[in-house]
Formats: structure tokens, sequence, C-alpha cells
């Protein structure tokens, strides 16, 4: 970021001269592009570059909520977008919030199955190979193979 005047000055002996101010502003970013949370998981979003106010809003308050600080908090399963404006650029942190299960640490319950999204999460739009293990009352274990 930076302040700089340009002066150009005609070369046939006019004396013509011009100037301009020229600030070069760098581009702001959000910290991240997207969130995946749990219900009442809280974290702060942070915008880098630029300069001046930060305006904070979200698509969907009744799944996230923002607050003038970049403070965002998870409501309810769902996805929605939380925005930052400043100097005229416009950003997009996707969130997408999960109902925790509460007798799982990290595990949400989808029904017959549990998966640990924190584990999944990062492996977002790779190829990767899931095995589900299941173990009965009566002790078997089943294996199951999915890939994407």
């Amino acid at each position: 970021m930076g302040t700089s005047v340009v002066k150009a000055t005609a070369q046939d002996g006019s004396k013509l001269s011009l100037s301009c101010k020229v600030t070069v502003i760098n581009k702001p970013q959000l910290s991240k592009s997207k969130l995946y949370l749990y219900n009442s998981d809280k974290v702060y979003l942070r915008v880098k570059g630029g300069s001046g106010k930060i305006t904070w809003s979200s698509s969907n308050k009744s799944v996230a909520t923002v607050n003038s600080a970049g403070f965002v908090v998870a409501n309810k399963g769902g996805k929605c977008y939380i925005y930052a404006k400043r100097n005229g650029y416009t950003m997009k942190c996707t969130v997408k919030v999960g109902m925790f299960d509460p007798t799982f640490k990290n595990v949400y319950d989808f029904g017959a199955v549990n998966v640990d999204m924190m584990m999944l999460q990062e492996l977002e739009g790779e190829k990767c190979e899931l095995e589900m293990i299941s173990g009965g009352c009566d002790k078997e274990t089943h294996r199951r193979r999915f890939r994407t």
C-alpha cells in the first residue's frame, strides 16, 4: 500500500505537464473462505489487507451470525455465507453448520452411521476412500468401503 505522484511532460517544447496522484491499496482478503462448524461453535474471521471500516453480514442468521468484529457464532445446522465489505471489495466465507451429537466428541449422528466430520472436512474435494467399521451386540465386526 502506498501513494505516488505520476508526472508527464510534453516533449514538443510546449512545457505542458500533467500530474496524477495514485494510491495503491492491497486487495483485502478474508482469513478463511470456508468454515465447518458445529452448532454453538464460535470463531473469529479477520480481513487482511486494505484499510478502513469493515461491514459484516450473514446470508442466514438462523444458521450463523457475525458481529461488527467478525465474531461468527454457529446457531443451527445448515449453510450460509458470511460477507465482509472493505474498500469497495466484498469477500465471502461459506459456512456449513452441523448439529453436534453431545454424546460423542467431534462426531455427527447420521442415524445408523456416525462420521467424524473434523476428519472428513480436511478431505473435501479430494478423491478418498472411507472405510466404515461397525460392531454389533454379537461383537461381529463389519467393514464397508466407499470411494469418491
